[in-house]
């Protein structure tokens, strides 16, 4: 499963990393309000927190491919959802919340399928828990410290990621 050379540290890492510089290209150029620019952030996502579970095969680069195809579209809807468009709940903090569930949602599908991941019930468990503390994150932050929302958000899904597949075992019992 993935790199299992690389640490939980290293991994968080390279997640706060990809955050740090996906706030970089969303809010401090003028790509951020060009949605065809979406593909750059959702590509240091996936570099930097989804990469280091792949499994690597022959199919390595096939996956690497979908899980930037899937990093796009829930970049994508987040960010639809969390600035109030697609009929959402219109301007307010709650956007942001449920912009943070449904790209989690879907980026965390996706990687189910495409890394593969083995442990279904427990990363919907993690990934809700960082979806909400994510999408808190981005409600709490001053508009001067929104990369720490971005860092947050990535380095929780990490972490989601890396808990649900090292889920204890049951007492007594196998996977």
């Amino acid at each position: 499963m993935g790199n299992k050379y690389v640490s939980v540290g290293l991994k968080v890492a390279l997640a706060a990393a990809s955050g740090f510089c996906s706030w970089l290209v969303c809010w401090n150029t003028p790509l951020n309000a060009d949605e065809r620019f979406y593909g750059l952030p959702a590509l240091l996502f996936a570099a930097g927190v989804l990469f280091p579970y792949v499994r690597r095969d022959r199919f390595l680069w096939y996956r690497c491919l979908g899980l930037i195809t899937i990093s796009v579209i829930s970049y994508y809807c987040a960010m639809n959802i969390a600035l109030g468009g697609w009929g959402a709940f219109g301007p307010g903090q709650e956007n942001l919340v449920t912009g943070s569930l449904v790209g989690a949602t879907i980026v965390l599908t996706g990687a189910r399928l495409l890394i593969p991941l083995k442990h279904s019930v427990e990363l919907v468990v993690t990934g809700l828990v960082a979806a909400i503390i994510g999408g808190i994150g981005f409600v709490l932050v001053a508009d001067d410290r929104v990369y720490l929302a971005f860092v947050l958000w990535h380095s929780v899904m990490t972490l989601a990621i890396y808990s649900a597949e090292t889920w204890p075992l049951p007492i007594g019992g196998t996977r």
